[in-house]
């Protein structure tokens, strides 16, 4: 029998890889030693329902080891999205309950990148803001955005530019508002205004015109409508086109390629895959996928009206005027973005014409807001919540000589908010807001075109 004698060089390798061995022992011990803190940003003010909730970690950590220690109670399901492998954000898949308190814990464990241990259970609780609305006001030819509570309480003015406002719109998370205003150049630039009331300009237009902004439903684009600045005084404006801004990055470009195809007032589905624009040469809404795998149609349309999406974005309506057997007729489409199958909904026996306009689809149930004629012989208007299948449902607002716009659900369905304004005597649009409980819709201000601030 014969032995080999370590040479060296072995003797010089086992002994590094006994080094190697007590060195990583050494790292997993001092980590568990040293540990990993967690913080949670901001989250000992009110978040909006959409959150964010946000945790940050004092290094690099095990991102399933975090998700597996995570929860919330009540429980609410949601993703985890990482921006880097020191910071989480939780987003809520349904929006959290307003006035609620969630209880956020990070229960103890090893969840370092190197094994460091969260030595203590943390917990945070979580108040979630009550919604406000902001509406919008004319004063001395002025346009100006203002804010209120659902009661009609503590009402103030939120923009704090001397400018003329063209219009407006809200972030679905609640935290700014994009208005367009006239430059210097007799262009109109985009504006960020957040719900604190600071502002600074968004996108500088120049001598074009960018109105109508629009923005996604995860609040970090906004779409809008372009026109080019004529090229003399004597030339028209040039035709609106829909461009899409992402508000962080400042990337900002045309929706359509092709320069020759027009839009106006686009939309974004909302699941956000899908904006929506008009047409109106050719009185078509046109529908555009975001990503290869879904399709891009139009849909006809004369009346130029908004397009409403049902919650899981599947379906959308919109009105139209079309010639029937007893004359021309107001007639709502229900098209399916799957399938492409275009239906009418409602209007198609009609024989009377109730010019249906201001829809809403409920995303609290598969019920639809639906403005129309409750005499078509009358120009007052009232506001029905309809059932699609059934076509039953119930009155929200029948005020004699009234008029109804821009009806939109809270994030929760659990209340409306729109404008009304009396065809008799002065214009003077009001605030209202409609919830189950009501007799009739509560006034909370003077203003139109309202927006939920959740």
């Amino acid at each position: 029998m014969s032995f080999r004698r370590f040479q060296p060089l072995d003797l010089s390798a086992g002994g590094l890889a006994v080094v190697l061995t007590m060195a990583i022992g050494a790292v997993l011990m001092l980590g568990s030693w040293i540990g990993v803190s967690a913080h949670a940003n901001n989250l000992d003010q009110e978040v909006g329902p959409y959150g964010p909730l946000i945790l940050t970690f004092s290094g690099p950590v095990d991102q399933s080891a975090v998700q597996t220690l995570f929860s919330l109670e009540p429980a609410a399901p949601g993703r985890f999205d990482w921006t880097d492998q020191k910071t989480l954000h939780f987003i809520p898949a349904s929006p959290l309950h307003p006035g609620a308190i969630y209880q956020l814990t990070l229960a103890s464990g090893r969840i370092g990148a190197n094994g460091e241990v969260l030595r203590k259970e943390q917990v945070w609780h979580v108040r979630v803001r009550t919604p406000k609305i902001v509406y919008f006001t004319f004063n001395e030819q002025q346009g100006q955005i203002w804010m209120v509570d659902v009661q009609g309480k503590s009402s103030k003015r939120l923009d704090n530019v001397e400018k003329k406002i063209f219009d407006y719109t809200a972030a679905p998370n609640g935290d700014y508002v994009i208005f367009s205003a006239l430059n210097d150049t007799n262009g109109i630039d985009l504006w960020y205004l957040d719900r604190s009331g600071s502002s600074h300009i968004l996108l500088d237009c120049g001598a074009d015109r960018c109105i109508t902004p629009s923005i996604s439903p995860d609040s970090l684009q906004v779409a809008y409508t372009r026109q080019t600045a004529p090229i003399s005084a004597s030339m028209p404006i040039g035709a609106p086109r829909p461009w899409v801004l992402n508000i962080d990055s400042g990337d900002n470009s045309p929706l359509y390629a092709d320069s020759q195809i027009i839009g106006y007032s686009p939309g974004w589905s909302p699941d956000g895959k899908y904006i929506t624009s008009y047409d109106g040469i050719k009185n078509l809404i046109q529908v555009v996928p975001l990503d290869a795998s879904g399709q891009q149609f139009a849909l006809p349309c004369n009346t130029g009206n908004q397009p409403s999406w049902s919650p899981d974005s599947k379906y959308f309506i919109a009105t139209n005027v079309a010639e029937t057997l007893n004359g021309f007729r107001t007639q709502i489409q229900m098209a399916n973005i799957e399938t492409g199958e275009v239906s009418i909904w409602m209007g198609a026996h009609d024989v009377e014409d109730y010019q249906y306009s201001e829809l809403a689809w409920w995303p609290k149930e598969d019920n639809i807001l639906v403005g129309m004629r409750s005499d078509p012989a009358l120009p007052s208007r009232i506001l029905l919540l309809m059932n699609p299948d059934g076509l039953s449902g119930f009155t929200v607002a029948d005020e004699i000589d009234h008029i109804y716009q821009f009806p939109q659900w809270d994030p929760s369905g659990e209340m409306l908010v729109f404008s009304q304004f009396t065809l008799k005597g002065k214009y003077e649009p009001e605030i209202a807001v409609w919830y189950a409980g009501l007799q009739e819709p509560l006034v909370i201000a003077n203003g139109t075109n309202p927006h939920w601030l959740p």
